[in-house]
């Protein structure tokens, strides 16, 4: 990879230029005197005086958000330059995460849950060779959980500038761990029937990938998945314990375990869930028809505590997501345990 070239402070953009009022954080210039007289609503170039705080490289997913994801990855080569904008699916994220650290630069993962969680864990495996690369978002998936909690929303020009003057903050890393291996994971992971939503709305993206244009096509997509699953209880599949064993009630269809307060596109799950804490918020959901009363807050979550350790033993496979990412969770014996901090860009 060649030498990054570092930006001069200045966005410029091509917009509708509007009346910007005096001590507004953004000054606007004109592109020359003949437009300085323009009336509010004209077209012209302005300049975004940014302060020079942060260099910033993109990751762009250009599967996430429908027809968005590409479209951003050509906007910012065209106002970056290809070297400080990579696409996610064929750059090597290792190499991108080392040029971040070697050049003081942070990383800006542009994609869905899983785009992110993939970003954080490339940098957290190479922050032992050097200092560590903090992470921003630019959200364009279906659920953009962590987004949502670090102030994140749209992928505007503005949302762009203020990137490089964000403000880091670390977030607590979760490791699920079995026989198998590990897996990391840093918004929430489940089992049983909101996993199985899961991956009927992955399969369903992956055979129809033109159904899936927009946000809020996705999100109508994804209920209409929830409404046709079935609902069954997955106490008898399993137990639970952290210090003592933890009884699951009866009708627990889902089980969800929480390092952000916001679960499945901003529903919340309960009060008191810290992302920093160094403790996982657990929670039973019900399955079906009173899962979806759950997430439009008209059934409470069941709250199970908060925890540092957990170990739990599947007696039959169980549908499984973790940060959005849906898999199968074969019988055996599996823990969840603290893995330490990341740091991320929180937007304001």
């Amino acid at each position: 990879m060649q030498p990054l070239k570092r930006l001069t402070p200045a966005l410029y953009i091509v917009r509708k230029r509007h009346a910007v009022k005096a001590g507004h954080p953004f000054q606007t210039l004109p592109s020359d005197s003949r437009n300085s007289g323009n009336e509010s609503g004209s077209i012209g170039v302005e300049a975004i005086i940014l302060p020079e705080v942060r260099e910033l490289v993109f990751i762009v997913n250009v599967s996430s958000g429908g027809r968005r994801g590409a479209w951003l990855l050509d906007h910012l080569r065209r106002m970056l330059g290809p070297q400080r904008v990579h696409a996610f699916a064929e750059c090597d994220l290792a190499s991108v995460i080392a040029d971040c650290r070697a050049h003081s630069y942070a990383a800006v993962a542009c994609g869905g849950d899983g785009t992110v969680a993939a970003v954080l864990s490339a940098s957290q495996r190479g922050a032992a060779t050097g200092a560590e690369v903090p992470i921003g978002i630019v959200p364009l998936g279906t659920g953009n959980d962590l987004a949502r909690t670090l102030g994140w929303s749209g992928a505007g020009d503005l949302v762009l500038a203020s990137l490089r003057t964000a403000s880091v903050k670390r977030i607590d890393r979760w490791v699920w761990s079995s026989p198998a291996g590990e897996l990391a994971w840093y918004n929430y992971c489940s089992l049983g029937y909101d996993a199985r939503v899961a991956q009927r709305f992955h399969a369903m993206r992956r055979h129809h990938p033109y159904l899936f244009r927009a946000p809020i096509v996705n999100k109508a997509l994804y209920g209409m998945v929830s409404f046709a699953e079935v609902g069954g209880s997955i106490a008898s599949a399993m137990t639970l314990a952290s210090a003592q064993p933890i009884p699951l009630p009866a009708w627990a269809g889902a089980l969800v375990f929480a390092n952000i307060p916001s679960y499945a596109g901003g529903t919340r799950l309960g009060p008191g869930i810290v992302l920093d804490d160094g403790r996982v918020d657990a929670f039973a959901l019900p399955g079906g028809l009173a899962m979806g009363l759950a997430m439009g807050g008209m059934r409470q979550a069941r709250r199970l505590d908060a925890h540092r350790h957990l170990t739990i033993e599947l007696k039959r496979p169980l549908a499984m997501q973790i940060d959005g990412e849906p898999m199968i969770a074969t019988p055996g014996r599996y823990e969840i345990r603290h893995g330490g901090s990341v740091p991320v860009l929180v937007a304001g």
